[in-house]
């Protein structure tokens, strides 16, 4: 307990201080972010996923007695920015490159046995496996194209894309209690202090201009037009995105985000 002097008064503060780490190791190489897997991905106790700090390999780690590691994944030819496993799918790595591409790595064999590339050549930085309720596994991407991409892990195909609002996903998570997709993701058509410069006026109607036309903005950099998905969507600022998957979707999409035009005048 300590004193601390506020405006000329004196108040009581709690000091926290915290409890000493257990231990400390080196393992080489600067690491990025830590992922526990699951027994049955990396088919021991222990293990842990990290791709290397701003580099283009993954290391699988074994954190069960001595530090060390075990693995090490070569083939992405730009910086991974996530990685990711589903326990539902053994032996199953999932990683995102701003190469383009996610890797699916098969860590009995240490080698990669697909690569899912960006259809527009972005960069992407999220990934996610899962087979939802046991079912079909899907892996789901993102990162500058602006959208969630979906795969067929059977078919090697590309399945759909879901619109994020013209955010770009940071990171990608499955949540398999409540079947829903987790998607962190970034305005990029905003500054850093709310505004958007970058958006213009638009002005739509189904059949193109005209009387009954509907007054909005949209980014003018955007990578998606206003007709590429079937509902208009536009979020305008960062946000945690939820999808959630049903045989009986409600249906409802989130209204567009529409500023004061004050906001984009300079």
């Amino acid at each position: 307990m300590g004193t601390e002097r506020e405006e000329g008064q004196e108040c009581s503060v709690d000091i926290t201080r915290g409890q000493p780490a257990h231990g400390s190791f080196s393992l080489g190489p600067k690491l990025g972010s830590l992922l526990a897997l699951p027994a049955s991905v990396a088919g021991f106790e222990g293990a842990v996923a990290s791709p290397a700090n701003q580099g283009y390999t993954v290391y699988l780690c074994d954190f069960a007695q001595q530090p060390r590691i075990r693995t090490r994944l070569f083939g992405h030819t730009g910086i991974v920015a996530q990685l990711n496993a589903s326990e539902a799918l053994p032996h199953l790595l999932a990683s995102a490159s701003h190469d383009s591409s996610a890797k699916i790595w098969d860590l009995r064999t240490e080698s990669a046995v697909c690569t899912l590339e960006s259809r527009t050549y972005d960069s992407l930085a999220a990934v996610a496996l899962c087979a939802p309720g046991g079912s079909y596994p899907l892996c789901f991407t993102g990162g500058d194209n602006e959208c969630v991409q979906a795969w067929d892990l059977r078919m090697m195909r590309g399945l759909y894309e879901l619109s994020t609002g013209n955010n770009e996903p940071a990171a990608l998570y499955w949540h398999e209690v409540s079947q829903s997709l987790l998607a962190v993701t970034d305005c990029m058509h905003i500054t850093g202090h709310g505004f958007g410069p970058g958006y213009v006026d638009v002005s739509d109607e189904e059949g193109g201009e005209g009387p009954n036309a509907t007054d909005y903005r949209w980014p003018g950099e955007a990578k998606h037009s206003v007709h590429a998905f079937r509902a208009r969507w536009d979020v305008g600022y960062q946000s945690f995105i939820r999808y959630t998957f049903s045989r009986s979707p409600a249906g409802a999409v989130p209204e567009s985000s529409q500023p004061p035009r004050s906001f984009f005048s300079f």
